[in-house]
C-alpha cells in the first residue's frame, strides 16, 4: 500500500518538474514573488510584519482613521454653515 502511494507520488512530482521546465517563466516567478514580498514589507513598508509591527501599524492605521472622520465632520459642518 505504501509503495503504491510513494510510487504515486513519484509520478507527480517528476510530472510537476517537466510541467516547470517547459515554462521557464514559472521558475522565475516562484522565486521571485517571496523575494519581492519581502524587500516589500521589510524596506518599503518599515518592518511591519511581526507582532510589534502589527501593532505599530494598527495605531498608526487607527490614527489615520479618526484624523480622517474629524477632517470628514469638519467639512461637513462647514458646508451647513454656508
Amino acid at each position: 500500500m505504501m509503495t503504491s502511494a510513494l510510487a504515486d507520488s513519484a509520478t507527480m512530482l517528476r510530472r510537476n518538474l517537466k510541467h516547470m521546465l517547459r515554462y521557464p517563466s514559472m521558475i522565475a516567478f516562484m522565486i521571485l514573488m517571496p523575494v519581492g514580498f519581502l524587500l516589500l514589507f521589510v524596506y518599503i513598508l518599515g518592518g511591519t510584519v511581526g507582532p510589534a509591527g502589527v501593532a505599530r501599524w494598527a495605531d498608526r492605521s487607527a490614527q489615520d482613521v479618526h484624523e480622517q472622520q474629524q477632517e470628514r465632520h469638519r467639512h461637513e459642518h462647514h458646508e451647513k454653515g454656508h
